[in-house]
């Protein structure tokens, strides 16, 4: 009720920047992977499903739930916000808690960064 007022108070512009840039806390999983997938398909750009191969087939058995809740399928869309949960890769700056947007870059890229070994996909 207290956001309503607020946000009716603010210009139609300033309420969508407030909405877009505005960081969630929700009291469920559930409630954010509804509101991921609201914000996928408002976003009206083509979603990419990704789906992870599983190394060993015990780990292809083990529900999501009983895995922190990471799935085994990732949706992805050409300016969707992403947050990382852990540190990936330090050294090109993909560390917990960068939040970014996706896009699509062709050609060269501004700062090349070498791919290590342990990092390339074979």
């Amino acid at each position: 009720m207290a956001r309503d007022q607020l946000l009716s108070r603010l210009e139609r512009r300033e309420r969508t920047t407030f909405e877009e840039q505005a960081v969630y806390l929700f009291a469920t999983r559930d409630s954010v992977h509804e509101m991921n997938y609201s914000r996928l398909r408002d976003a009206n750009e083509p979603v990419l499903l990704l789906r992870a191969r599983h190394s060993h087939p015990r780990y292809a058995s083990i529900s999501s739930k009983d895995f922190n809740d990471l799935t085994a399928e990732l949706l992805l869309s050409i300016g969707a916000r992403v947050m990382l949960t852990t540190n990936i890769w330090t050294e090109a700056g993909l560390v917990e808690g960068v939040a970014v947007t996706l896009s699509i870059s062709f050609g060269m890229p501004m700062l090349p960064i070498p791919v290590p070994p342990s990092r390339r996909i074979s």
